[in-house]
């Protein structure tokens, strides 16, 4: 299959370690809600409870029309529509 290509709107998540996606509003917005979830993640004792919160970060992008996205080359792919590889 081939990557779909795509432009990246304020509600998506750009995923690396660049100053573009590091001051991109969609991440900024993922940081402010895994910031919130810290402390419930780090507290729950199962593997299981921690999938749940970050499953739900996922949806909360998600749930924004937000994508989880990757630079590859000059060209801006969408990683997933139903969930990145985070989990």
């Amino acid at each position: 299959k081939l990557p779909e290509f795509t432009e990246p709107n304020p509600m998506d998540v750009l995923c690396g370690r660049s100053h573009t996606a590091f001051h991109h509003p969609g991440n900024r917005d993922l940081r402010i809600k895994i910031a919130a979830t810290l402390n419930d993640y780090n507290k729950c004792p199962t593997r299981h409870g921690k999938t749940v919160i970050i499953r739900e970060t996922i949806k909360y992008v998600q749930g924004r029309g937000g994508r989880f996205l990757k630079y590859h080359k000059d060209n801006v792919i969408v990683l997933s529509h139903t969930a990145p590889s985070l989990v």
